[in-house]
């Protein structure tokens, strides 16, 4: 008689062992689903398009991906900007952060790189307007030249889409101004020569 008990608990125990590998393999397919964790650069606060990624807009955060669809180096994406509006919460990918700002070119206009000396350029920003200054052999030159006569001459100036400053030569920085249609002529002189760009107003 208990020989016929020891079956039922044989039986029981084999099971439960058996169960095991199976539990076990449904575990790791739900957590191969959910994704593997990573750390990812997360928007602490609302980003523009457009604007410089600064220390404070970004942080670190541990997240479940089914893949690497987030930068993981926070060093990637401060001085930076973002190509797209980023909110609060929202995981930076490589796809949001360019190295000069977007901007829309004027209509039939370009947008131009121009090197200038990072000491000329501390105080400029994207939507400042500025002209740009060469002296040579005792004559100033001037882009764009003032426009109208006499006391009623004006600056129109160029407007700046991003600044950059080189990650080679820290005191070179890459102004990237709008240049208009009626100004394309002005290309070639701005891609020779040193010039000292002059601020006519920031926004």
């Amino acid at each position: 008689m208990t020989g016929l008990w020891r079956w039922p608990v044989s039986l029981a125990a084999f099971a439960a062992i058996l169960a095991v590998p199976v539990v076990n393999w449904y575990a790791a397919r739900d957590h191969a689903d959910a994704g593997t964790l990573r750390w990812c650069v997360v928007a602490k606060r609302p980003v523009v398009r457009g604007a410089r990624i600064a220390d404070e807009d970004v942080g670190l955060t541990m997240r479940r991906l089914s893949a690497d669809t987030c930068v993981a180096d926070i060093r990637r994406v401060k001085g930076k900007y973002a190509s797209a509006q980023l909110d609060a919460g929202k995981l930076v990918s490589s796809g949001n952060i360019v190295d000069l700002a977007p901007a829309a070119v004027p209509a039939n206009g370009a947008a131009v790189p121009i090197e200038v000396k990072s000491e000329h350029a501390a105080s400029v920003q994207p939507g400042t307007r500025l002209i740009f200054v060469r002296e040579k052999d005792k004559r100033t030159t001037t882009i764009p030249a003032r426009s109208g006569k006499g006391a009623k001459r004006k600056l129109r100036g160029l407007e700046v889409i991003s600044v950059a400053v080189s990650g080679k030569d820290g005191a070179v920085t890459t102004l990237m101004v709008a240049v208009e249609a009626s100004d394309i002529s002005l290309i070639p002189a701005l891609a020779t020569g040193q010039w000292r760009p002059v601020i006519i107003s920031n926004p």
